[in-house]
Formats: structure tokens, C-alpha cells, sequence
């Protein structure tokens, strides 16, 4: 694994997030983007993002692995809440 994988992980939890409504701005960093996500999400988004930022610029490799888990776990939340979502 390298660097590059932890980015295509990022910018997978990025898009799944923005299908969610919760959308990066430009000028935010990870971690700002990861501190306005709410419950119950919050907390593995944050986690997700301290590892994808060590893996990234810290090239810990040997992160990949724990990153691809949250990643599943957050798209879990996510299915998990659409039931009761509102229609529109």
C-alpha cells in the first residue's frame, strides 16, 4: 500500500458523506471537515481522518487496513438511517 491508497479511501468517505448531505468546503481541512460532522457518524469520521492523515503524510502503510473497516462502518451508519429520512 501507499500514500496514494489512503487518498482514494478520503475521497471515497468524502463522497459517501456528500451523498448524505455532509459536504467538505473547500477551505476546510480534514479536520475541521471531520469536527462539523455530527453524531452518530462524528466519531468514526474523525477517527477515519486522523489515520488517513497519518497513512497520507506520516506513510504508515500498515493503516490501510483499519481505514478500509471505518469506511464500511460509516457507509453501514449510513444505510442504516435512510429508512428514517424524510421524503420529500
Amino acid at each position: 500500500a501507499n500514500p496514494e491508497d489512503a487518498t482514494l479511501a478520503y475521497v471515497r468517505m468524502l463522497r459517501l458523506l456528500a451523498r448524505s448531505g455532509f459536504r467538505k468546503a473547500p477551505a476546510q481541512t480534514p479536520n475541521e471537515f471531520a469536527l462539523s460532522v455530527p453524531e452518530p457518524a462524528g466519531p468514526l469520521v474523525r477517527n477515519f481522518t486522523q489515520l488517513y492523515l497519518r497513512s497520507r503524510f506520516g506513510r504508515l502503510a500498515d493503516e490501510l487496513p483499519r481505514l478500509s473497516a471505518l469506511l464500511q462502518q460509516i457507509q453501514a451508519l449510513r444505510r442504516s438511517a435512510r429508512p428514517s429520512e424524510p421524503r420529500a
